[in-house]
């Protein structure tokens, strides 16, 4: 918990103004204090930090999910959440969980409503029910992943969502850092790992979520504005292999092509005729 405060001041003391948390890492409370202190010192206005979480993975009914989310809110004691996520598709409900945080929005408890580790499919069933896209998709995309998951970028792109890179510094592996083609380019360039495969990110139009403890890691991972790569470099990583032929980290293993449950699509309207 310690650690989870002295990282988000650091990032918000550096100019960091999105900070990314969940039920599921136990640290909302240390995050909303955090930005609660750095709003009081600096003078920043709340609405200047946006603080995205996501519902627990076991959150899996209509009632479930409102009740998670409206603990979340609480732990953070910011107010209200800027954005609350879908945290996986794993486990079903997913149109009756993502009605939960609609609902949640309609209160004013969340700003907006977004999904994580959702292929194709999952997003294809909740348009098909009719329900708004989601603001953003949070997958693991970087370099390794990108030419399997593509498509889904595409799709992502075509239906107005952003598509949210966690993972984009491969979990921070030295081993896959200092493997390939990385250092090559890294010594090439004058960049380290780190400020390519972020570039990377912005160039291909992915949001990364690099994550840091350390202030200096944090200030290198925010230089990455003053250069860009060139076509045949972006290429260059695409097609690099991973350390011993690891393609992928594996973060969520499955999750894009979890089968869709959708669970109830009239909780929503049931429980405001006072059902459960």
């Amino acid at each position: 918990p310690a650690a989870t405060y002295a990282a988000v001041c650091s990032a918000l003391r550096l100019g960091y103004r999105f900070v990314d948390t969940a039920q599921n890492y136990m640290n909302e409370a240390e995050v909303g204090a955090a930005v609660r202190d750095f709003v009081s010192e600096s003078g920043i206005r709340r609405e200047d930090v946006f603080v995205s979480s996501k519902l627990h993975p076991e959150s899996r009914s209509f009632k479930s999910a409102l009740a998670a989310g409206r603990e979340s809110c609480a732990s953070l004691g910011l107010g209200y959440v800027d954005r609350m996520l879908v945290h996986t598709p794993r486990g079903g409900k997913l149109v009756e969980v993502y009605d939960a945080l609609l609902q949640l929005q309609e209160e004013g408890i969340v700003r907006s409503v977004g999904v994580s580790n959702f292929g194709q499919e999952h997003l294809e069933a909740l348009e098909y029910y009719g329900r708004p896209a989601p603001v953003v998709n949070q997958i693991e995309m970087h370099p390794l992943v990108y030419s399997e998951r593509v498509q889904l970028a595409e799709h992502c792109n075509a239906s107005g969502i952003q598509l949210e890179a966690f993972c984009p510094l491969l979990c921070g592996s030295a081993e896959f850092l200092q493997y390939g083609t990385l250092p090559a380019m890294a010594m090439r360039t004058g960049r380290t790992p780190a400020q390519l495969l972020l570039r990377w990110c912005i160039q291909r139009g992915f949001t990364p979520i690099p994550k840091s403890c350390r202030p200096e890691a944090q200030l290198e991972n925010s230089q990455i504005f003053d250069f860009e790569l060139k076509p045949d470099e972006l290429a260059e990583l695409e097609c690099m292999n991973g350390f011993r032929g690891q393609t992928r980290l594996l973060v969520y293993p499955g999750a894009l092509s979890a089968n869709v449950d959708v669970g109830r699509t009239t909780a929503r309207a049931f429980a405001a005729d006072g059902g459960a």
